[in-house]
């Protein structure tokens, strides 16, 4: 049954890809008639005003001017006029060039163009500043935490819940600014966590000293102990809750069991695993898993054995020796904690390198 709902989502991610393609080719096609369209208007408007402005500045058809006399005109005794004027033609060029003098004489044009560059090479290294932050962001932070040995990861909504193993402490954080910041913490010095799971409003631990998975409940700021259970396995590890059922992992055994969240903890299936999970998430279309020992983390398919298809290596996480602790993911987002750091990886699933591990197809 679950092959074949396998092969139902498969199919219909198929379709979604393929009406996703022709919508965009449908966009696509109807922006170029758009475009089309709007260019061939501009060229019509163009001729138009083109045609406008020849009739208005075409030279009209004038006659050619005569050819003045040149001679010297006669003036009556004692008349004004007696004296000739000054010459027009030789005087217009003199009062053209006092003119042209007077007027005030604008910037270079060498000026404005280094103001031009500038301001170009300044919106260049703003727009390069922009993109380089942009990127940074995007390829993931880096947060400080209250502590050093994180063994859990959970994200409820905008909460974080994170476990402390030497502690022996749950913390409650959010996101301010872009880095975590402490909500509340809440000591459990009968626990030790390994594992952790927040379910309907309770929160699920799994104790590796005490080898019992434990339920626990937050009120009036304490945090109470409501019930045990003995482990599957001697050593219980991550916790995990899909919305209905508990999944559990258990590092000695390698085993993965999935509970029904009753008064027993009735365990459903069991499926083996060749690490040692120290974390797990799951959605509808993936399952995925972190080695701690070898600092890897798994994508699983959907199937009665739970077959891992993809292995996503971080190159940062080859340096030191401290081993992974806790994983994660929200988004498009991986969490990690190494045991012995007060710094959780927060890096978006393309800064992995992926390895298939299916066999290939002849």
């Amino acid at each position: 049954l679950r092959e074949r709902q396998t092969e139902l989502r498969e199919e219909e991610l198929v379709k979604r890809e393929q009406a996703v393609q022709e919508l965009e080719s449908f966009f696509k096609e109807a922006q170029r008639k758009r475009y089309t369209d709007t260019a061939e208007q501009l060229e019509a408007m163009r001729r138009h005003y083109q045609k406008s402005l020849d009739a208005a500045g075409a030279p009209k058809e004038s006659k050619p001017r005569p050819v003045p006399i040149k001679e010297k005109p006669v003036y009556p005794p004692g008349a004004a006029a007696a004296t000739p004027p000054p010459k027009p033609v030789a005087a217009m060029p003199a009062a053209a060039a006092a003119q042209k003098q007077a007027l005030p004489q604008h910037p270079e044009p060498k000026r404005h163009g280094h103001r031009i560059k500038f301001g170009i090479l300044a919106a260049v290294i703003v727009s390069g500043l922009w993109a380089l932050q942009q990127w940074h962001l995007g390829s993931g932070r880096d947060h400080v935490i209250p502590f050093s040995h994180p063994s859990a990861l959970v994200w409820e909504g905008k909460t974080l819940w994170a476990a402390d193993w030497e502690e022996q402490t749950l913390f409650k954080m959010k996101l301010s600014g872009g880095q975590l910041v402490e909500d509340a913490r809440y000591s459990m010095p009968e626990s030790h966590a390994a594992g952790m799971a927040v379910a309907e409003g309770d929160i699920y631990i799994s104790d590796s000293w005490q080898h019992t998975l434990q339920k626990w409940r937050i009120s009036k700021g304490r945090i109470l102990l409501e019930k045990t259970w003995p482990s599957p396995g001697p050593n219980p590890a991550a916790l995990f809750f899909d919305g209905m059922h508990l999944w559990s992992a258990d590092l000695t055994e390698r085993r993965l069991y999935r509970h029904l969240i009753d008064d027993a903890l009735t365990i459903l299936d069991s499926y083996p695993i060749d690490h040692a999970a120290v974390g797990l998430f799951a959605d509808k279309e993936r399952f995925w898993s972190a080695d701690g020992d070898n600092r890897i983390v798994f994508r699983h398919r959907w199937d009665r054995r739970l077959t891992p298809i993809r292995s996503l290596m971080l190159p940062e996480l080859e340096s030191g020796k401290s081993p992974l602790s806790a994983f994660t993911m929200r988004g498009k987002s991986i969490w990690l904690g190494r045991d012995g750091s007060d710094v959780l990886l927060e890096r978006p699933i393309w800064r992995f390198e992926e390895h298939s591990l299916e066999p290939a197809r002849p």
